[in-house]
């Protein structure tokens, strides 16, 4: 039987202080069916290959602290590559490159393209205790690993898979499962590196990788991933179209970068523009191409964040950024793109976990979002629509969150200056639970620490996560939604359809 959470949201136009009417916006959550449903590793990660040419920095694989913050994303990919992918020299017995590394560290690009290249890039080197660790690592905290192989690699023209075959070669004796991406950007070589690579060429070198793990029985299962284009433009469109008409039927799942804005001239108001973060909706072309050349094949954002080059300090790791990375999340649920991985987990100003390991706030909105927020992606129709509110809403993450299935999971952002009252009327006798985010302390949106519920996030004494405890609120209650904040909220009753198992969820 079709139903729907009503949610009405009262919109305060002026200050408290003065009488006024609110705006008020009818919600309806259809829970009838899915209209998305996401893999479950969704919400992933990218480490920039920089760590290891600067021998992994503070990113200490063994520390327990570090492992308790990456096991609360798990399940998740996480993406090993970047610029400097193209300069990373497997040598399984080899001594560790020590190298000069740009301080933008992976991402001078950005998926933009408009940013110098660091003048002192060189080739360093991978060893296979590097290898080692890394694969380790991710096998503990419950990450998939994606590698991207150097495509700079090159002999008369061709790629070169010489080097790409050793390190297969040991990663299948030691029992490694590895999926696989070829080059980073490689639309933006031309102007980025001084170096051209056409994408007939790139197609031919995925050609050769496909045929490399074939014919390893080791690594036949691998997943080969890419291009890892910049952002929509006439240019990479035809680069894509091109490369998709000879290399389809080789290439398991396509990439694309996104970036909203460049991190140097970065403002605070930025992060709250809806036409900034409608950007996205750019994205678009990249799946209508796809779906028309290469039909079936899943498009992820194989690397995204706020800001290019590097971040902006001060915004892209502050409580600001996250309404962002939220709405990227929401918003590409709905568009249809299978994963999202987070430029960067460690490193850059627009990194989780900062060099001393400590939670940034998107982490912890990042952590927020894993726990209660399911694979259904469910519609959602307001009416009338208020510019400075977002709202999305999916089946709960019934597994991590302790929630029986069927309950909903609507997360929502207030952009504006005000206020907003949300009525929540979806029956009496249902439970309601919420999860708000506010800023911790005097600093506003720009604080480096945030509030879950009015009491602040961080790590126990041990270096445990938290409990994520909600507030329980009355049915029929009026929730507030303070200005410039997000909260996430649980309705665990009437069951949803669509949450419920009772229905055919689409794909």
């Amino acid at each position: 039987m079709f139903s729907v959470y009503s949610i009405v949201f009262l919109c305060g136009l002026c200050p408290a202080v003065l009488v006024t009417a609110h705006r008020k916006a009818l919600i309806d959550v259809s829970e009838s069916k899915a209209v998305k449903q996401l893999d479950e590793r969704f919400l992933s990660v990218a480490l920039g290959s920089t760590l290891i040419a600067e021998r992994w920095k503070t990113f200490n694989v063994s520390s327990l602290k570090l492992q308790n913050l990456a096991r609360g994303l798990s399940p998740a990919y996480v993406r090993l590559g970047g610029t400097y992918a193209d300069f990373l020299i497997f040598n399984k017995t080899g001594t560790p490159s020590e190298n000069a590394i740009a301080e933008d560290t992976d991402l001078w690009l950005g998926g933009c393209g408009v940013n110098k290249a660091p003048k002192n890039i060189s080739n360093f080197t991978m060893t296979g205790q590097d290898w080692d660790s890394i694969n380790k690592f991710t096998q503990a905290v419950g990450w998939k690993l994606i590698f991207d192989l150097n495509v700079l690699l090159r002999r008369g023209g061709h790629w070169d898979s010489s080097n790409a075959e050793e390190l297969m070669h040991y990663t299948v004796n030691q029992g490694y499962h590895v999926d696989f991406e070829l080059g980073n950007e490689p639309d933006a070589f031309h102007h980025a590196l001084n170096r051209t690579l056409s994408s007939t060429d790139l197609a031919r070198d995925y050609r050769h990788l496909f045929a490399l793990l074939q014919k390893s029985a080791g690594l036949q299962k691998s997943r080969i991933i890419g291009p890892d284009l910049t952002r929509p433009s006439k240019r990479a469109l035809k680069y894509l179209s091109k490369f998709l008409t000879k290399a389809s039927s080789v290439v398991d799942i396509v990439t694309v970068h996104q970036y909203y804005i460049n991190g140097r001239a970065a403002t605070l108001n930025n992060f709250t523009d809806p036409h900034v973060l409608n950007y996205l909706l750019d994205i678009d072309e990249y799946l209508q191409l796809t779906r028309k050349l290469a039909p079936g094949t899943p498009v992820w954002l194989g690397e995204t964040s706020s800001a290019w080059g590097g971040g902006a300090d001060g915004l892209t790791n502050r409580y600001v950024a996250g309404f962002m990375w939220l709405d990227k999340l929401g918003l590409s649920a709905l568009l249809g793109i299978g994963v999202v991985c987070r430029q960067t987990f460690y490193s850059g100003s627009y990194a989780l976990v900062d060099k001393d390991l400590n939670p940034y706030p998107d982490y912890w909105l990042s952590l927020l979002y894993k726990t209660l927020v399911g694979r259904e992606v469910l519609n959602v129709t307001v009416s009338p629509s208020i510019k400075t509110l977002r709202v999305y809403a999916h089946c709960t993450n019934s597994k991590l969150a302790g929630y029986r299935r069927g309950a909903v999971t609507v997360y929502a952002m207030n952009l504006g200056s005000h206020a907003i009252k949300l009525q929540l009327n979806q029956g009496s006798g249902d439970s309601l639970y919420q999860y708000l985010l506010t800023p911790h302390g005097s600093d506003g949106v720009r604080s480096r620490h945030v509030n879950l519920n009015g009491k602040r996030l961080r790590l126990e004494p041990d270096d445990s996560l938290p409990r994520l405890t909600p507030r329980r609120l009355a049915s029929r209650r009026s929730v507030t939604l303070p200005a410039l904040t997000f909260s996430f909220y649980v309705l665990t009753s009437p069951e949803a359809n669509a949450c419920s198992g009772n229905s055919i969820k689409t794909k």
